[in-house]
Protein backbone atom coordinates (compact mmCIF):
# COMPACT_ATOMS: atom_id res chain seq x y z
CA UNK A 1 0.00 0.00 0.00
CA UNK A 2 1.11 3.51 -0.63
CA UNK A 3 0.23 6.51 1.43
CA UNK A 4 0.33 10.03 0.11
CA UNK A 5 -0.68 13.30 1.63
CA UNK A 6 -2.15 16.22 -0.26
CA UNK A 7 -0.29 19.47 0.34
CA UNK A 8 -3.44 21.57 0.41
CA UNK A 9 -5.71 19.38 2.56
CA UNK A 10 -5.34 16.79 5.23
CA UNK A 11 -6.33 13.94 2.93
CA UNK A 12 -4.66 10.56 3.05
CA UNK A 13 -5.00 8.04 0.25
CA UNK A 14 -4.24 4.35 0.64
CA UNK A 15 -4.16 2.36 -2.58
CA UNK A 16 -3.72 -1.28 -3.47
CA UNK A 17 -4.03 -2.91 -6.85
CA UNK A 18 -4.61 -6.61 -7.03
CA UNK A 19 -3.89 -8.27 -10.36
CA UNK A 20 -5.25 -11.61 -9.25
CA UNK A 21 -8.67 -10.17 -8.50
CA UNK A 22 -8.60 -7.62 -11.36
CA UNK A 23 -9.69 -4.72 -9.17
CA UNK A 24 -8.05 -1.90 -7.29
CA UNK A 25 -9.14 -0.79 -3.86
CA UNK A 26 -8.60 2.76 -2.72
CA UNK A 27 -9.47 4.49 0.54
CA UNK A 28 -9.46 8.29 0.76
CA UNK A 29 -9.66 9.64 4.30
CA UNK A 30 -10.08 13.06 5.83
CA UNK A 31 -10.10 13.54 9.59
CA UNK A 32 -13.92 13.34 9.63
CA UNK A 33 -14.70 10.80 6.90
CA UNK A 34 -13.49 7.70 5.14
CA UNK A 35 -14.58 6.74 1.63
CA UNK A 36 -13.94 3.42 -0.01
CA UNK A 37 -13.74 3.16 -3.78
CA UNK A 38 -13.04 0.22 -6.05
CA UNK A 39 -11.73 0.16 -9.62
CA UNK A 40 -13.93 -1.97 -11.78
CA UNK A 41 -13.03 -3.25 -15.23
CA UNK A 42 -16.26 -5.12 -15.83
CA UNK A 43 -19.88 -4.58 -14.84
CA UNK A 44 -20.01 -7.83 -12.82
CA UNK A 45 -17.24 -6.56 -10.51
CA UNK A 46 -19.11 -3.29 -10.13
CA UNK A 47 -22.32 -5.09 -9.12
CA UNK A 48 -20.46 -7.02 -6.40
CA UNK A 49 -18.91 -3.76 -5.19
CA UNK A 50 -22.31 -2.04 -5.01
CA UNK A 51 -23.74 -4.94 -3.00
CA UNK A 52 -20.79 -4.59 -0.61
CA UNK A 53 -21.72 -0.92 -0.04
CA UNK A 54 -18.59 0.50 -1.65
CA UNK A 55 -18.88 4.31 -1.60
CA UNK A 56 -17.69 5.01 -5.17
CA UNK A 57 -17.17 2.63 -8.07
CA UNK A 58 -14.47 3.66 -10.55
CA UNK A 59 -15.13 2.35 -14.06
CA UNK A 60 -11.62 2.19 -15.54
CA UNK A 61 -11.31 1.67 -19.28
CA UNK A 62 -8.39 0.15 -21.14
CA UNK A 63 -7.18 3.62 -22.16
CA UNK A 64 -6.06 4.38 -18.60
CA UNK A 65 -2.42 5.00 -17.83
CA UNK A 66 -0.43 2.85 -15.46
CA UNK A 67 -1.55 -0.70 -14.69
CA UNK A 68 -4.54 -1.94 -16.66
CA UNK A 69 -6.51 -5.10 -15.95
CA UNK A 70 -9.43 -4.86 -18.36
CA UNK A 71 -10.06 -5.12 -22.08
CA UNK A 72 -13.04 -2.72 -22.44
CA UNK A 73 -12.85 0.94 -23.47
CA UNK A 74 -14.00 3.70 -21.13
CA UNK A 75 -16.80 4.74 -23.51
CA UNK A 76 -18.25 1.22 -23.54
CA UNK A 77 -17.62 0.42 -19.87
CA UNK A 78 -18.99 3.49 -18.08
CA UNK A 79 -22.65 3.24 -19.20
CA UNK A 80 -22.70 -0.50 -18.43
CA UNK A 81 -21.32 0.07 -14.93
CA UNK A 82 -23.65 3.02 -14.29
CA UNK A 83 -26.65 0.89 -15.29
CA UNK A 84 -25.43 -2.11 -13.30
CA UNK A 85 -24.92 -0.30 -9.99
CA UNK A 86 -27.53 2.49 -9.96
CA UNK A 87 -28.00 4.41 -7.69
CA UNK A 88 -24.41 3.95 -6.45
CA UNK A 89 -22.07 6.72 -7.65
CA UNK A 90 -19.66 5.92 -10.49
CA UNK A 91 -16.47 7.74 -11.47
CA UNK A 92 -15.10 7.25 -14.99
CA UNK A 93 -11.37 6.67 -15.54
CA UNK A 94 -9.25 6.26 -18.64
CA UNK A 95 -8.22 8.82 -21.28
CA UNK A 96 -9.78 11.74 -19.40
CA UNK A 97 -7.37 14.65 -19.61
CA UNK A 98 -9.43 17.84 -19.94
CA UNK A 99 -12.88 19.37 -19.58
CA UNK A 100 -14.16 17.64 -22.72
CA UNK A 101 -13.32 14.26 -21.20
CA UNK A 102 -15.07 15.18 -17.95
CA UNK A 103 -18.19 16.29 -19.88
CA UNK A 104 -18.11 13.00 -21.81
CA UNK A 105 -17.85 11.02 -18.56
CA UNK A 106 -20.85 12.88 -17.15
CA UNK A 107 -22.80 12.38 -20.40
CA UNK A 108 -22.15 8.63 -20.08
CA UNK A 109 -23.84 8.71 -16.69
CA UNK A 110 -20.84 8.92 -14.35
CA UNK A 111 -21.05 11.28 -11.39
CA UNK A 112 -17.32 12.08 -11.48
CA UNK A 113 -14.14 11.62 -13.48
CA UNK A 114 -10.75 10.34 -12.37
CA UNK A 115 -7.86 12.17 -14.01
CA UNK A 116 -4.46 10.62 -13.43
CA UNK A 117 -1.62 10.85 -15.95
CA UNK A 118 -2.56 14.41 -16.93
CA UNK A 119 -1.50 15.61 -13.49
CA UNK A 120 2.06 14.35 -14.03
CA UNK A 121 2.57 17.46 -16.17
CA UNK A 122 1.47 19.82 -13.38
CA UNK A 123 3.80 22.15 -11.52
CA UNK A 124 3.20 20.20 -8.30
CA UNK A 125 4.23 16.83 -9.78
CA UNK A 126 7.76 15.69 -9.06
CA UNK A 127 8.24 14.20 -12.54
CA UNK A 128 11.35 15.22 -14.45
CA UNK A 129 10.84 18.38 -16.57
CA UNK A 130 11.81 16.51 -19.77
CA UNK A 131 9.19 13.85 -19.03
CA UNK A 132 6.57 16.55 -18.44
CA UNK A 133 7.40 18.13 -21.82
CA UNK A 134 7.08 14.73 -23.50
CA UNK A 135 3.66 14.18 -21.89
CA UNK A 136 2.35 17.54 -23.06
CA UNK A 137 3.66 17.03 -26.61
CA UNK A 138 2.38 13.42 -26.89
CA UNK A 139 -0.40 12.41 -29.24
CA UNK A 140 -2.68 9.36 -29.40
CA UNK A 141 0.07 7.20 -30.92
CA UNK A 142 2.77 7.93 -28.35
CA UNK A 143 1.87 5.30 -25.77
CA UNK A 144 1.94 1.52 -25.79
CA UNK A 145 0.23 -1.09 -23.65
CA UNK A 146 2.84 -3.60 -22.56
CA UNK A 147 3.86 -6.19 -19.97
CA UNK A 148 7.29 -4.53 -19.67
CA UNK A 149 6.62 -3.13 -16.20
CA UNK A 150 4.54 -5.98 -14.80
CA UNK A 151 5.82 -7.57 -11.62
CA UNK A 152 6.74 -11.26 -11.72
CA UNK A 153 3.72 -13.49 -11.33
CA UNK A 154 1.23 -10.80 -12.35
CA UNK A 155 1.04 -11.69 -16.00
CA UNK A 156 -2.61 -10.67 -16.43
CA UNK A 157 -1.80 -7.01 -15.90
CA UNK A 158 -0.44 -4.70 -18.52
CA UNK A 159 0.75 -1.13 -18.17
CA UNK A 160 0.41 1.85 -20.49
CA UNK A 161 3.64 3.77 -20.91
CA UNK A 162 5.30 6.25 -23.24
CA UNK A 163 6.85 4.82 -26.40
CA UNK A 164 10.63 4.92 -26.28
CA UNK A 165 13.51 2.67 -27.32
CA UNK A 166 13.01 0.39 -24.29
CA UNK A 167 9.26 -0.16 -24.76
CA UNK A 168 9.59 -0.44 -28.57
CA UNK A 169 12.31 -3.08 -28.17
CA UNK A 170 10.20 -5.02 -25.67
CA UNK A 171 7.17 -4.99 -27.96
CA UNK A 172 9.30 -6.13 -30.93
CA UNK A 173 10.85 -9.01 -28.94
CA UNK A 174 7.41 -10.14 -27.71
CA UNK A 175 6.05 -10.08 -31.27
CA UNK A 176 8.90 -12.30 -32.51
CA UNK A 177 8.54 -14.65 -29.54
CA UNK A 178 4.78 -14.93 -30.04
CA UNK A 179 5.23 -15.18 -33.85
CA UNK A 180 2.71 -12.49 -34.54
CA UNK A 181 2.08 -8.81 -34.09
CA UNK A 182 1.19 -7.86 -30.55
CA UNK A 183 1.62 -4.83 -28.38
CA UNK A 184 2.02 -6.86 -25.22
Amino acid sequence: MKRSRSASKSVFRLSRFSGATRRGISIACTPATAKLSIKSVQSEDAQRAAKANIDVIIAQGVEAGGHIAGEVSTLALVPRVVDAVAPSPVAAAGEIADGRGVVTALALGAQAAVIGTRFLASVEARAHPDYKKKLVAANENDTVRTTLFVLAGRTRLTARCARDSLSNGWVARRAVRNRGPTNR
